[in-house]
């Protein structure tokens, strides 16, 4: 193998395992009483698409203090639209807000049913024979 050899676990910087778990999220959706009207001027679709959000699992996780960021999404989305160059700067918001899957995932927020790594199994459960090497 080309490389240097692994260093002993006493010379190593970092000892622990990063600690990068997931976050289950529980039934429903929005967890504050009633979900925040729609900005003023949002269209028909806008209203339509706020609703959903706020009524989808991963809005769960925000605050009271997120709604003007989900309104500016919100509107970035309706420009977004009509207007191509648009779409790159509502992606950007989207993912920091968890509304895409690629944001869900940097924010490791797993679904209501989901649990981490389930189909996971070790060697000795899935009976895994191991093998010689062929000479």
């Amino acid at each position: 193998m080309p490389g240097p050899a692994p260093k002993r676990d006493s010379e190593r910087r970092r000892t622990n395992k990063p600690v990068t778990g997931w976050n289950k999220t529980p039934e429903g959706g929005w967890r504050f009483d009633k979900i925040p009207v729609a900005p003023d001027g949002t269209t028909a679709a806008g209203k339509k698409t706020w609703k959903l959000w706020f009524s989808s699992w991963w809005a769960h996780w925000w605050e009271l203090e997120d709604v003007p960021q989900i309104e500016l999404a919100l509107r970035m989305w309706e420009r977004a639209q009509s207007d191509p160059q648009a779409v790159t700067k509502f992606q950007a918001l989207a993912d920091a807000l968890g509304l895409t899957p690629k944001g869900r995932y940097s924010l490791r927020l797993l679904p209501p049913d989901e649990d981490e790594g389930e189909d996971e199994k070790p060697a000795e459960v899935r009976r895994l024979k191991v093998v010689d090497k062929p000479a």
